[in-house]
Formats: structure tokens, sequence, C-alpha cells
């Protein structure tokens, strides 16, 4: 966690510091550094219900053309337990949880070269994550694996800015993670299919 931490301040000084020289110099590739903080709802194609996404971003926006690029982190769990009873006896328990750490890069279009206020807008990008599975069976665990995966995203959002800093977003983005295969598992491959998720955010411009 400090690692991370540390990773996001310095990335984020050292853009701050990197797009205020480009914007005194009145650059063709001028950008400010958005930091944005979002949540919302992710439903797994292969799971019951929908999980909690939290995320953190740092992006720059290009004063002279409609893009935006993102480097965003988030975690999604997912979890599902199943129990058998007898005359009201439990005779079986079975939990398996997962987890996706997720580090993403996305570009951003927007559908109008000169957007004011308000700006909807295209989304693509890649991801590199760590997935992690465990599964238990009456209290004991059964396995426990984890697996480095990449996998594409896309989606659309919708932003409004309140301020020149101040702004708020909604996006839908579709992750496809697919079939993964786990380390240590002698060939053990957990599909993951895809993830559809929905958050809304605020961001600050510096």
């Amino acid at each position: 966690m400090k690692k991370l931490s540390a990773f996001i301040v310095g990335g984020l000084v050292s853009a701050s510091a990197w797009s205020q020289g480009y914007t005194y110099q009145e650059s063709e590739f001028a950008f400010d550094t958005i930091v944005s903080v979002a949540t919302g709802k992710a439903d797994l194609e292969h799971s019951d219900g929908n999980q909690d996404m939290h995320s953190v971003s740092v992006a720059l926006d290009f004063h002279r053309l409609p893009v935006e690029v993102e480097l965003s982190y988030y975690n999604l769990q997912d979890s599902y337990h199943y129990q058998s009873f007898e005359n009201d006896v439990l005779v079986e328990d079975e939990k398996y949880d997962g987890t996706i750490d997720n580090w993403g890069v996305s570009g951003k279009l927007d559908l109008s070269w000169d957007c004011r206020a308000a700006c909807a807008y295209l989304i693509a990008g890649y991801n590199l994550a760590d997935l992690s599975a465990d599964a238990y069976y009456n209290g004991d665990r059964l396995y426990s694996y984890s697996t480095d995966a990449s996998y594409a995203h896309w989606g659309a959002g919708f932003r409004y800015d309140f301020s020149p800093h101040l702004r708020a977003s909604i996006e839908y983005l579709q992750y496809d993670i697919g079939k993964q295969k786990l380390d240590g598992s002698d060939g053990l491959a957990i599909d993951f299919g895809k993830a559809n998720a929905w958050q809304a955010g605020v961001g600050y411009r510096f």
C-alpha cells in the first residue's frame, strides 16, 4: 500500500509539474492533469449479483486535442457461498472468493472537437491485473491460486464541468477478462467472462 501511495503521489507531482510547463509554453501538446475517484457496481458474467467497484485515476487532458489519456487502478471482489442442510444440520458449506487488482491505460475520445461544460466520450484501453481465487469446503481451504492477466476494455461516458477545476462523470465499461489459467494449479483455468461496470466519480483539474 505504501508503494502504491508513493507511486500515485509521485506520478501526480511529476505530471502536474510537467503540465504546468507545457501550459506555460503554449505547446501544441499542452495538457492539464486530472485526478479522479469513482465508485460503482460491476456485474461479472459468471457470478450472481453486482459487486462493489472502486477506482482512482490520473489523466492527461490535452488542450488542443479532443483526447484524454488515463492511468487507473481498481479493485473488485467477488464471492459465492453455498450451504446445504439435513434436518436443520449443516452438512455442506462451500465458499469461493475471487479478487481482481487491475491497472489500466485508457484513451478517451470526445464526441465533439470543442466540448464545453458537458461532453460525451468513447473509451478504449488495456489492462494488467492480478487475479486470485480461493476455495473452501466445510471450513477447510481447498486451494488458493493467483495469476497475472491482461485484457482489453471499452465503453462510453459523460462528464460535466462544474468549474474550471471540478467535474463529475458517469461511465459504462466492459472488461473482456475471459478464461485465465491459475499459476501452480496444474492447468486449472477459471472463466471470468466479461465484467460490465457502471461507475460515477468526481475529478479535480490541476
